[in-house]
């Protein structure tokens, strides 16, 4: 598994003053928003969202979100995260859903969002794609800003002999499981 947001190309809805979207992947974890190291969407941006470009597509197993930790952390709330095979500011962006933050996320606090989701066969899939995108599915108010102080994106890789992995990227560890480093009974 690795890091594979760091640094990235990342895209927002909108910005407020100058806490850019790239603040989000600046590998600081600074969560005193007037630091200078978190990222705001603008007030009055009803459909807020951000999203970082990886480059090339990737299995993702895990993306976890930093709250800020001086004041209004309040605002990370019903956020949804999905994994994208084409940019989100196209018409119709295709991907898969990842995972939601329902409730309230304390200040200064890292909340992660699993993406491995069941089967039916009982194994793994994980969302693939080349673009994560983090949104506020429902707003309060007008200043219930998307505010992201780091967020990291961890992709599991797999051999490329697809002796692990599906062209639809089922996990077949059962199989394989001898073969598999750290296999203890269960994924991590």
């Amino acid at each position: 598994m690795a890091v594979v947001s760091s640094g990235k190309t990342t895209v927002s809805s909108s910005i407020w003053e100058t806490y850019s979207p790239d603040l989000a992947v600046d590998n600081n974890f600074q969560t005193n928003f007037y630091a200078g190291s978190c990222f705001s969407t603008d007030v009055g941006d009803m459909q807020p969202y951000w999203y970082v470009d990886l480059g090339r597509d990737c299995n993702i197993y895990q993306v976890t979100l930093t709250n800020r930790g001086d004041m209004q952390e309040e605002r990370m709330r019903n956020i949804e995260v999905d994994v994208l095979t084409s940019p989100p500011t196209s018409m119709t962006p295709t991907g898969d859903f990842c995972g939601t933050v329902t409730g309230s996320v304390g200040a200064g606090e890292t909340t992660p969002v699993y993406c491995p989701h069941t089967n039916t066969t009982g194994g793994f899939t994980f969302p693939r794609g080349r673009y994560v995108r983090v949104r506020k599915t429902s707003m309060e108010d007008k200043y219930d800003l998307l505010t992201l102080c780091e967020v990291r994106v961890v992709a599991i890789f797999f051999p490329t002999n697809g002796h692990f992995i599906s062209s639809t990227n089922e996990l077949d560890l059962d199989s394989h499981k001898d073969r598999f480093y750290g296999w203890s009974g269960r994924l991590f």
